[in-house]
């Protein structure tokens, strides 16, 4: 077989300790009229460009996630990306908006002079805006509002999990299903120690509601299986914001968040609001088992007590990296975007 080799451009962002692998050059044209199609291509019939960034012998770390920066298909957004995680093909994730947005900034895709700025984005999920600080080409903050609406759905669930005995949990819709679950009732502190032991909590409980028919969201219908666990302390007045919560999200299998994760702030807030604790204007500072925090501000309530929520977080480059793909590698499978790759070399 002949051997060819391609490059493809990578910055990594880390967000709260989470490692983003922003992919910005060496893939050619997605084929798809929205960035969802996009979205859905990449999955069905191109899914190797995850593996290859997130998988053996290249990644193989729970806390790496990637994103493909495309070219926007809505005139009023900047650029489009899609997101791919271990668990699959997310519509939306707070931390992987941010550090898609500070990549583009710093490096120099989306040239900015210092102040507040004010970008759109497009998502598998739709458009997004985007409010950046900028101070000497650094991004200081980023800040994301979408459009979704998050609630808890239903509360006070319990499930029965093997050796564990029935867990309760609250059911929130942030974007994606997370069963919200209480970190002092079963023993957390929510501190770096405990990473293990979380993942492996959280997958017993995800098991055990995969058994379960899939939660249908009111409005969107079904959104798949409750793939994230949320372990979430008891909120405490905050000294700078209103209240300071500690937080960590998982994702399926075992993936334990380093930062508060922008879906997990939400729900976090969303959790207090529907029960009471937070009103209209109030902000959370969501702290994660690494210490990391993002601010969620609750900008506006519905009637039926969903809420919209602004989250702000910080993130720096790390890295900036050619990943090499080399068509004779038994351990790199290009066969499903071997058409998509435009750098050979």
């Amino acid at each position: 077989m002949k051997r060819t080799r391609y490059r493809v451009r990578v910055t990594d962002v880390h967000v709260g300790g989470d490692v983003h692998q922003i992919i910005l050059g060496g893939i050619g044209s997605i084929p798809g009229k929205t960035i969802l199609e996009q979205r859905d291509f990449l999955r069905d019939r191109a899914d190797d460009l995850r593996r290859i960034v997130l998988d053996e012998p290249r990644g193989g770390h729970p806390s790496h996630f990637a994103d493909l920066v495309l070219p926007a298909k809505d005139p009023s957004a900047v650029a489009g990306f899609v997101i791919m995680e271990y668990m699959g093909y997310p519509l939306f994730s707070g931390s992987n908006t941010m550090a898609t947005a500070i990549a583009l900034v710093e490096e120099g895709h989306i040239p900015l002079s210092d102040g507040l700025h004010t970008l759109m984005l497009e998502s598998p999920g739709g458009l997004v805006g985007v409010e950046v600080e900028v101070r000497e080409a650094k991004v200081l903050s980023v800040t994301f509002r979408p459009d979704d609406t998050a609630s808890l759905v239903t509360g006070d669930l319990s499930v029965m999990v093997e050796g564990r005995g029935e867990v309760a949990y609250d059911l929130v819709w942030a974007g994606c299903w997370y069963a919200v679950v209480s970190a002092e009732r079963y023993g957390f502190n929510l501190s770096r120690d405990e990473e293990a032991a979380q993942g492996q909590f959280a997958y017993e409980l995800m098991e055990a509601l995969a058994r379960l028919e899939n939660p249908i969201h009111p409005l969107l219908g079904d959104q798949g299986r409750v793939a994230l666990v949320l372990f979430a302390a008891i909120p405490k007045i905050g000294s700078t914001t209103d209240f300071t919560r500690r937080i960590s999200p998982v994702v399926y299998p075992r993936s334990v968040s380093r930062c508060p994760a922008g879906t997990g702030t939400t729900a976090a807030v969303a959790q207090m609001v529907a029960k009471g604790l937070m009103s209209r204007g109030q902000t959370l500072e969501a702290v994660s088992s690494w210490d990391t925090s993002f601010s969620g501000d609750c900008y506006h309530i519905q009637p039926d007590r969903g809420v919209r929520v602004a989250v702000t977080g910080h993130g720096w480059i790390i890295c900036r990296k050619e990943i090499i793909l080399d068509s004779t590698d038994p351990l790199t499978s290009i066969a499903t975007i071997r058409k998509l790759l435009s750098d050979s070399f």
